[in-house]
């Protein structure tokens, strides 16, 4: 009877440990949908994927409990369900999934006087055998391409490879690259440029160069026209969904949200925080939506 028990106890035990609790689920993929509070027309998305205002707002700090300055950009890693956070006064972090600092880093050998410290953005491009690899994008129009741990204390230029998107002899002052996102089925990078209501308020799209030769020079196309579709007068990020197939533009100045789908169509629109000076957006492999904002401040809009 003893030994009956125990191994009821035991098919038991073995049931539950190969059947784990289901964990949350994440959303099916909508291609071609928006998520988005509104509907391109302003109406209410009856299916979006977000309430209209954030749930919670994080306010983030360095290891040393100091409230970050200048905060510019956010990326997730699925793998490992952290981010990273890059700000455009030198440093970037590893941040846990509560947006708790894991380690500090400075960037050491790109130029302040250029201004090619200048972050405005990240995004996280996949593992490297262990290695995570990233794509960090500046104001006077490079991307450069290089792996970062979480027990660094520094990203150092030479262990990057250096993109030109455009010269920096074109771009004018705070009119340059804002944001950085990437198609990972197409290899294809898209960077928004932020402008100021002219013709410098664009997105251009590049394939990655397949040579790791440093200081190459791409080829870009405009998908489309930013001020035509949406009427925004600036961009401050712009993030590539795989899912919709869709990009998510963030205009400062408009405080909104712009989803434009891959016909160049404008599909969706969500309002923000009008007293904020928006950064950055990203959507978490759970499909929450994060918007941060300067001078440290996450937004953070969870699923309905």
């Amino acid at each position: 009877m003893k030994s009956t028990n125990l191994l009821l106890i035991l098919s038991i035990f073995i049931f539950v440990s190969c059947n784990p609790e289901p964990s949350e689920p994440v959303p099916e993929p909508r291609v071609g949908e928006s998520l988005l509070y509104e509907n391109g027309d302003g109406s209410l998305n009856e299916n979006s994927l977000y309430q209209r205002d954030p749930e919670q707002v994080y306010e983030l700090q360095n290891l040393n409990d100091e409230d970050f300055e200048d905060f510019s950009a956010i990326s997730f890693i699925p793998e490992k369900n952290i981010y990273i956070a890059v700000r455009n006064d030198n440093n970037l972090h590893f941040l846990d999934s509560d947006f708790q600092t894991i380690s500090d880093l400075e960037f050491v050998g790109f130029s302040s006087t250029t201004r090619q410290n200048d972050f405005e953005g990240v995004v996280y491009l996949g593992m490297v055998g262990t290695q995570m690899e990233f794509a960090l994008s500046n104001e006077i129009g490079q991307v450069y391409i290089g792996k970062i741990a979480t027990t660094d204390t520094e990203a150092n230029r030479e262990n990057f490879q250096k993109i030109v998107v455009a010269s920096s002899l074109s771009i004018p002052l705070n009119k340059g690259p804002e944001g950085i996102t990437y198609d990972h089925a197409t290899s294809t990078f898209y960077i928004a440029f932020e402008g100021k209501g002219d013709k410098n308020t664009f997105v251009v799209s590049f394939v990655r160069p397949e040579s790791s030769k440093d200081g190459i020079k791409v080829d870009t196309e405009v998908p489309f026209n930013v001020v035509e579709v949406t009427g925004a007068e600036d961009l401050a990020d712009i993030f590539f969904d795989s899912q919709t197939g869709n990009l998510i533009l963030l205009s400062e100045q408009s405080s909104y949200l712009y989803e434009i789908n891959p016909s160049g169509a404008l599909v969706g629109k969500h309002p923000l925080n009008l007293s904020r000076q928006h950064e950055s957006l990203f959507i978490n492999g759970k499909r929450e939506l994060l918007v941060g904002a300067e001078p440290n401040f996450i937004d953070f809009f969870p699923l309905k």
